[in-house]
């Protein structure tokens, strides 16, 4: 292009650099608005994760309660606290499966490991309960 006055050539130029920036405006809003999507994407399933690992982790805790307790005390009630956490866990537990389905390996073994613990405690009550008998 061929200018014939200075002003012309000073508009053109000042024109293209408008251009560039309106250009770098409009991307940068879009990649920001990429970015906070993905970001609440990530924090409302992490926060899922969160939530439903506090209540498997909560369910242990009572669930040792709930065995140290019976067997100090005997008292059946506590065996029933121990069933119903052990299903809440158990929810917990596929919960977490459909949300992260990548350490579903992991949780699985940790899960194998939840239920020998459980048959172990069913035998231990039985043995318990015939001691009693026995006495």
């Amino acid at each position: 292009m061929k200018f014939k006055t200075i002003t012309a050539r000073i508009l053109f130029s000042f024109s293209g650099i408008i251009i560039l920036i309106a250009g770098f405006m409009i991307y940068n809003y879009v990649m920001n608005n990429k970015v906070e999507d993905k970001s609440q994407e990530l924090i409302h399933t992490q926060l899922e994760m969160v939530l439903a690992s506090q209540k498997v982790a909560s369910s242990i805790t009572v669930r040792s309660a709930a065995t140290t307790n019976y067997i100090t005390t005997g008292d059946l009630t506590y065996l029933d606290i121990f069933k119903e956490y052990s299903e809440i866990a158990d929810e917990q537990n596929k919960y977490l499966n459909k949300l992260d389905p990548a350490s579903a390996d992991e949780r699985q073994a940790v899960s194998e490991q939840a239920v020998n613990w459980r048959e172990k405690f069913k035998k231990m009550f039985l043995m318990c309960m015939m001691q009693e008998m026995i006495s």
